[in-house]
């Protein structure tokens, strides 16, 4: 993908489109990257570093679970997002690629100072059927009271 977009990095945070923290994993791209399943935690990822950024409660699971990357636990009161911001600042002329619909319009604010590029899509986006799982569900009848049909 960096190759292919010309970009020295990416960043894939572990948010939705909705920018929640809680994220079902079908719908993870970070997890889908990294195999780490945490609620919290966001990558940057260049052609020779691969970074998870996480906080305390996470730190023994990011290891076990991505284990090809430099998992960096942050201490108390540490934000994951100033973390790999402070991350970027070290990085000298990198075009880095970024989920536009995975971040804030502040945000996105912040981070113009470095050379940006919207990756295209990848992973999981939309919901899918899993085993014993449908894509969609609906309550009874006999719970609700009435149909919406």
């Amino acid at each position: 993908m960096l190759h292919e977009n010309q970009l020295q990095g990416d960043l894939v945070r572990s948010t939705d489109a909705y920018l929640n923290e809680y994220v079902p994993l079908e719908q993870s791209r970070r997890a889908y990257l990294t195999g780490f399943t945490g609620s919290a935690g966001d990558v940057l990822v260049t052609q020779n570093k691969a970074i998870l950024f996480v906080d305390g409660r996470y730190a023994i699971q990011a290891k076990a679970e991505a284990p090809d990357f430099e998992v960096r636990v942050l201490p108390l009161g540490q934000s994951i997002e100033s973390a790999w911001m402070a991350e970027l600042e070290t990085w000298k002329d990198f075009k880095i690629g970024v989920e536009s619909d995975r971040i804030s319009v502040n945000l996105y604010e912040k981070l113009k100072k470095f050379h940006l590029a919207e990756l295209p899509a990848f992973g999981p986006a939309y919901p899918k059927a899993s085993a014993g799982r449908p894509a969609t569900w609906a309550v009874p009848e006999s719970i609700t009271g009435e149909s919406t049909a």
